[in-house]
């Protein structure tokens, strides 16, 4: 991973970062470089946003395909399986008992 995909993954403009301040955006490439994205997420988290908020990348989103349309459904309702009120039988009760539920 590239410093410059580290920071679209991180939604900042790395072209308008690096014009608006390029030493601190050398400075983070090279800290980048030094000791790789998952050290340097976890050193510089809280100053992602800031730079985020002025220089936010604006990401455009790809056009969702068309929904196809669902079957209608058949005339038939759906059969549907109520739990049974009656307690299990155990070795205990005899058959012939009723449950008073």
């Amino acid at each position: 991973m590239t410093f410059e995909d580290f920071l679209k993954s991180k939604r900042i403009d790395s072209a308008a970062f690096r014009a608006a301040r390029p030493e601190e955006w050398e400075s983070w490439r090279q800290l980048f470089e030094a000791m790789g994205p998952v050290s340097f997420d976890y050193q510089k988290k809280y100053f992602f946003n800031p730079v985020r908020r002025s220089f936010l990348l604006s990401v455009t989103e790809p056009e969702k395909p068309a929904e196809e349309k669902k079957p209608a459904l058949s005339g038939k309702p759906k059969l549907v399986m109520k739990p049974s009120l009656k307690p299990p039988k155990t070795e205990n009760t005899p058959p012939d008992v009723q449950h008073p539920l």
